[in-house]
């Protein structure tokens, strides 16, 4: 099995390779295992993003929308949400057993291939289970983001000119102590998501994946997580923009 040191220092260009390193070795696994899993998020975000689109045009040209619709809408939301979670645990599980971290168990050899994939769906909806809080947390944070945008850009627009450079300041440098000390909670999700189970590890190492610990430790690498994570943030959206630029045209047209 091919080991990965997730968790061992390395400077941004090594870790970069690295990752580019697993994915042209593990290319067909990946997208053996992934694909069932990220195929069901995407025609599931499709469909929630094209019945949006049908609201916002009934919204348009009628004014209104049924409540009906409104939980429809609601529901394709939550559905892709679901699915985004356990695709990711899907995908965790992955690193897991390629890391060593989850060995097959001897009586594993002679059962059928219907009962490793159940009990590989078994294992992926308990990561997703622990994965949980953060999803939540993030969710909790982004549905009430929105709708309080429009009203503070509106109330800094009707300021004086100096008050409005230093509604400007105040909202860079909270920006900027949000980034700081949010940056080091991502490192402790992929802790929580590869901890080992304790027959694996002593004490001190499995100190090292709770929350408080690597809280600490991602906190001393901050700048090297935030630049990783505005690096693949940067693919993503490349990839996902090449994706998604016929579904942008029609729905600007």
């Amino acid at each position: 099995m091919d080991k990965i040191s997730l968790f061992e220092r390395h400077s941004f260009t090594s870790c970069v390779c690295e990752g580019y390193s697993f994915l042209a070795k593990q290319l067909l696994l990946v997208v053996r295992v992934l694909i069932p899993y990220f195929t069901i998020a995407s025609l599931l975000g499709v469909l929630s993003y094209a019945y949006n689109v049908k609201l916002n045009v009934a919204v348009m040209a009628q004014g209104m929308v049924s409540l009906q619709e409104i939980l429809v809408a609601m529901l394709l939301f939550t559905l892709t949400w679901f699915a985004v979670v356990i695709a990711k645990a899907r995908m965790f599980l992955m690193f897991r057993r390629l890391t060593a971290l989850e060995l097959p168990k001897p009586e594993d050899v002679s059962v059928t291939k219907v009962t490793m994939w159940k009990r590989s769906l078994i294992r992926t909806m308990q990561l997703a289970w622990r994965s949980m809080p953060y999803y939540i947390w993030v969710l909790v944070l982004y549905m009430p983001g929105f709708p309080i945008v429009e009203p503070c850009v509106m109330y800094i627009s009707g300021l004086s000119m100096e008050y409005k450079i230093l509604a400007v300041c105040g909202i860079v440098l909270l920006g900027i102590i949000l980034t700081v000390f949010l940056t080091p909670i991502i490192y402790t999700f992929y802790c929580r998501m590869m901890k080992p189970s304790n027959v694996m590890g002593d004490a001190e190492q499995m100190r090292a994946f709770d929350f408080k610990e690597a809280y600490k430790k991602g906190f001393r690498h901050k700048g090297k997580i935030f630049s990783l994570t505005l690096w693949s943030s940067f693919l993503y959206t490349i990839a996902c923009f090449i994706l998604l630029l016929p579904a942008i045209v029609s729905t600007e047209a």
